[in-house]
């Protein structure tokens, strides 16, 4: 970093960062198949075992340049305490896995389908729970009906089915054992801040599915539909915690549930040298915390916090992330507020004649909803007359809010479309109170914004690709068996749309509690495509 860069990033000769970060991955497997058919039985079974290994190692030298102005040399490093910094981090990680699946079909009518998995993963090693493994079994039956029995001519194919699955997931490495943690501010050694978990278990999800698969009419119009209800038990979670020794610690949650309908509907017809295909898919899906904490933890700590905050969306006084017993995984709270008399009006300084913020204190966070969506929909539709062929999807998301920082920073800036608009009109009025663009928005946009004044509904509809392609006739591509040319574009508009930026883009951000939350992303792009497409 050069001189003249921000002091709080650099000295004023420049700075040097020499980082290296090396990675190694290996994976390798085994499997065996079996297929016999036995009279009117088929047998389909798989046998293996597979093993994951995972190094990494970092380390980082940073410093003020010393003596020559921007010349980034580790010679050149001022060893001054709080701008010198040397960092060293690294992780081995294996896991050893067996897996088997086996499928029994009677008269290609009725399958039975059993799996099993079982990960005995090293993020487990020091956990005096005892449980060193974690395991994925399932059980399926399908059946297809319509050929058991005689259906109307028009009811073509009729199957059912239903399953049972159980997922194991480990907790991150190193959570069940005391570390000292280096602080390259004062290049000392210090005991973890966050007091650790002897006794955690694996993270188990249990799935319950059922469904049905039918076609009508010659095969033309289909309906698939599958309702399905998973339970998420003993995640693992940071939370705070007050005393000396310690300024966190690590829990285990008790149920969360995820309970959802998915429909898919399709039908193709053809007309002379035109078809025409669609697809309509519509899912629905309900995220309920059923326990914030396991018994155990609720027995041995009586004491414990009837909610658990996650994540704050930007600086203080933005809303946060709050989990609580009948919410759900991504409920977001309201942390500060205008003052209000008693009727709810907002309360103005009487010494500046502006609204006055007040921070609201844990127990009076006011919920708002929930950063995650209830409902998706997606409509495909294919036109193919002679050699050309129309493809066109739309996809739309209900439910939901999303948070954006970036539009509070640059409306305090003055430098937003919201902010043009508001000084466009000359003053903000409250109370019949002239305030000016300038100072309402210092109020309302402080740091990364204040109350619910930056969060919009993540409702969204847009256009997801339009693609036109062309197959050449094969007369004219004699030197080949087929050849198509085509023109195809994704995400290339919004027909509908509230917040100010694309509701469904995901930061780079290492926890699933900032989804749905802008502090200066990228944009997300539209792309638009030639492909030339060649067999031989």
């Amino acid at each position: 970093r050069y001189a003249s860069t921000l002091g709080a990033l650099a000295g004023p000769k420049g700075r040097h960062v020499d980082a290296t970060r090396k990675e190694n991955q290996v994976y390798a497997d085994f499997i065996a198949s079996y297929r016999k058919t036995v009279s009117d039985f088929s047998f389909n079974v798989d046998l293996g075992t597979s093993i994951r290994d995972h190094r990494m190692d970092a380390t980082a030298i940073e410093g003020d340049l010393d003596q020559i102005t921007n010349y980034f040399a580790l010679g050149n490093l001022s060893r001054a305490v709080g701008t010198f910094k040397l960092e060293q981090d690294g992780l081995h990680r294996r896991i050893n896995s067996v897996f088997g699946n086996a499928e029994i079909g009677y008269k290609g009518l009725l399958f039975l389908t059993l799996t099993n998995r079982i990960d005995w993963d090293s993020a487990l090693a020091f956990s005096l729970a005892g449980q060193s493994y974690y395991d994925y079994p399932s059980a399926g039956i399908a059946a297809v009906f319509s050929d058991m029995f005689s259906l109307p001519n028009w009811f073509n194919y009729l199957k059912g089915r239903g399953s049972y699955t159980a997922v194991g997931n480990s907790y991150l490495p190193y959570l069940t054992t005391l570390q000292y943690v280096y602080d390259p501010q004062t290049n000392t050694y210090q005991m973890n801040r966050t007091r650790p978990n002897f006794q955690l278990l694996p993270e188990k999800t249990v799935n319950y599915e059922a469904g049905f698969d039918m076609r009508f009419f010659e095969n033309r119009l289909s309906l698939e539909a599958t309702f399905y209800q998973s339970n998420t038990t003993r995640q693992t979670h940071n939370i705070p915690e007050s005393g000396i020794e310690y300024d966190g610690r690590i829990i285990q949650t008790g149920n969360v549930q995820n309970r959802g309908l998915e429909l898919m509907l399709g039908y193709t017809q053809t007309w002379n040298k035109f078809t025409w295909s669609s697809n309509l898919t519509y899912s629905v899906n309900k995220n309920k915390i059923i326990s914030l904490y396991g018994s155990d933890i609720q027995r041995e700590n009586p004491d414990l916090a009837t909610h658990v905050d996650r994540a704050t969306l930007g600086s203080i006084g933005s809303p946060i992330v709050r989990l609580t017993e009948n919410g759900t995984m991504g409920d977001i709270y309201m942390t500060s507020d205008f003052t209000r008399d008693n009727n709810g009006f907002i309360f103005l300084d009487p010494s500046t004649l502006l609204p006055s913020v007040r921070m609201l204190n844990s127990d009076e966070f006011q919920r708002l909803g929930t950063l995650l969506p209830t409902t998706f929909i997606g409509f495909r539709n294919s036109f193919t007359y002679r050699n050309f062929q129309l493809q066109a999807v739309l996809s739309a998301r209900f439910g939901g809010l999303v948070v954006s920082n970036t539009q509070a920073i640059l409306d305090r800036y003055g430098v937003s479309e919201y902010s043009a608009l508001l000084r466009e009109q000359d003053n903000v009025v409250i109370h019949g109170n002239e305030i000016s663009t300038q100072n309402y928005l210092n109020v309302v946009a402080e740091g990364t914004g204040r109350a619910d004044f930056y969060t919009y509904s993540a409702n969204n509809v847009r256009l997801q690709e339009l693609s036109l392609a062309y197959t050449i006739d094969r007369n004219i591509t004699k030197y080949f068996s087929s050849a198509t040319v085509g023109l195809v574009g994704n995400n290339l508009a919004f027909l509908y749309r509230k917040a100010p930026f694309d509701p469904e883009a995901v930061p780079s951000a290492n926890s699933t509690y900032y989804t749905g939350v802008d502090f200066f992303m990228q944009p997300t792009l539209r792309n638009i495509g030639f492909n030339v497409r060649l067999t031989f």
